[in-house]
């Protein structure tokens, strides 16, 4: 006791690595894990609502977006739970190997998910020619793939840098479509475009800790969850919104065809009416 010990560690990963080390007094370790295991037990949980409550939506309403939203929710959860150790430090300790495989599989298909059921959302899928979507959707899984594939095998340097600048090429473009679908009236696209900053506050937080330019803080690390939490909550508002407005559609249908079919019912008995009329004066 009180001597100084020399410690050695040695790390290997598929993922990258990211180390904030910290020397903790027993008090304040145990302090702070209380803290954290309860804001993780708080964003799983709202991420397992989701998942299944959209799953739920797509088993009665046979909507293929409440699936495609329950997928996207449950990768980018995952994502950011296997990024921050936490599914290795609660679930996978003895196969680290099975924890970084999941979290590039993660890494790499939140953003095809992502724009398949963005797409699908805004209903832009099954509008005519809507064929160039398609191509643009199976590029994104192509490069998703590739950098799986290559990850899996000796992943060159450039490829994580590479394709975070795909992701945020990718969003850029996404901002300037929906501001374009947002000006034309689309309110679907109104919704989505005022979660971006959301997105963006997540991903920036997420590379300055990961390139160090962030100092590491119980602000900063929580701030990604909340930011990443508040961001799907908001979508999973817009959908619960569209399910009512399908209900309302739904109904308005119904009554409409209900009047319709009274309306010619009564016709019907008006017109064998006049008809008996004439034949007992004839």
């Amino acid at each position: 006791p009180n001597q100084p010990v020399t410690l050695y560690l040695r790390l290997h990963s598929m993922a990258t690595l990211n180390l904030h080390l910290k020397v903790w007094t027993t008090e304040s370790f145990l302090s702070s894990s209380n803290t954290q295991m309860l804001l993780f037990g708080i964003v799983i949980g709202i991420h397992l609502v989701l998942v299944l409550s959209n799953l739920w939506f797509f088993q009665a309403t046979g909507n293929k977006t409440y699936l495609l939203f329950s997928i996207y929710t449950f990768v980018n959860g995952l994502s950011g739970l296997t990024a921050d150790g936490l599914i290795y430090q609660y679930g996978l300790q003895n196969w680290p190997e099975i924890n970084d495989k999941i979290q590039v599989l993660s890494y790499f298909f939140t953003l095809p998910t992502g724009i398949l059921f963005f797409l699908h959302y805004l209903e832009l899928i099954n509008q005519p020619r809507s064929h160039w979507l398609s191509r643009i959707i199976i590029s994104f899984w192509v490069v998703a793939f590739m950098g799986s594939a290559f990850t899996f095998g000796t992943e060159p340097r450039w490829l994580r840098p590479t394709y975070l600048i795909w992701i945020l090429s990718t969003v850029t473009f996404m901002c300037l479509f929906l501001a374009r679908l947002a000006w034309q009236g689309n309110s679907m696209a109104r919704l989505v475009l005022c979660t971006i900053p959301l997105a963006w506050i997540g991903l920036f937080l997420r590379l300055g800790n990961n390139s160090g330019w962030l100092e590491s803080s119980l602000f900063s690390d929580h701030l990604i969850y909340l930011s990443s939490t508040m961001y799907v909550i908001i979508i999973n508002y817009g959908m619960s919104r569209r399910y009512k407005e399908m209900r309302q559609a739904k109904e308005k249908a119904q009554s409409l065809a209900l009047k319709i079919s009274q309306e010619s019912k009564n016709r019907l008995e008006e017109l064998v009416t006049t008809r008996t009329k004439a034949l007992q004066q004839a």
